[in-house]
């Protein structure tokens, strides 16, 4: 059996209420609202008998008050939704900016970390270079200064008439 009503929200839900509890087989209940008033399907599936369909439709003999409460009781549910599907959006929509900006600042510190050792590590080892290097020219000009030295005074000795045979060989 097949019941199509376009009457007010209310009415609608309390025939397919009625219709429910009285049949013994099962419920299809379809409730689409169009502007004011609501469009109710109700098919009823009996499994005793063949299926039968009846159809009616009701217009709106509520009074003004009762079609502008459902309206906006409607209206209201439909509000909501809007509302917590937003608010959801946004929330979700936070979350994965959050999570990314995260994600960014993470793998920025790391290449900074990395970058700064790298640089670090270069900079200590042309440190130890550049030190060894000063530490070696210092003894190498330490030892041409006591070879000088050395020279000057075998040459002055040699000047004033010392016997240098023990300082210089042949």
């Amino acid at each position: 059996m097949e019941l199509m009503l376009k009457t007010k929200y209310f009415e609608a839900f309390t025939i397919a209420l009625l219709l429910s509890s009285s049949s013994s087989g099962s419920l299809v209940l379809l409730v689409v609202v169009v502007e004011e008033e609501v469009v109710v399907v109700v098919e009823i599936v009996d499994n005793n008998s063949s299926s039968s369909s009846y159809s009616s439709s009701s217009s709106s003999s509520s009074s003004c008050c009762s079609s502008r409460s459902s309206s906006r009781l409607v209206v209201l549910v439909i509000v909501v939704g809007v509302v917590v599907f937003v608010v959801v959006g946004v929330v979700v929509i936070v979350v994965v900016v959050v999570v990314v900006v995260v994600v960014v600042v993470v793998v920025v510190v790391v290449v900074v970390v990395v970058v700064v050792s790298v640089v670090l590590v270069v900079v200590v080892i042309a440190a130890a270079v550049v030190i060894s290097g000063r530490e070696f020219v210092q003894c190498c000009e330490d030892s041409l200064d006591a070879l000088v030295f050395k020279v000057e005074d075998i040459y002055a000795k040699l000047e004033l008439g010392y016997d240098t045979r023990g300082f210089v060989q042949r």
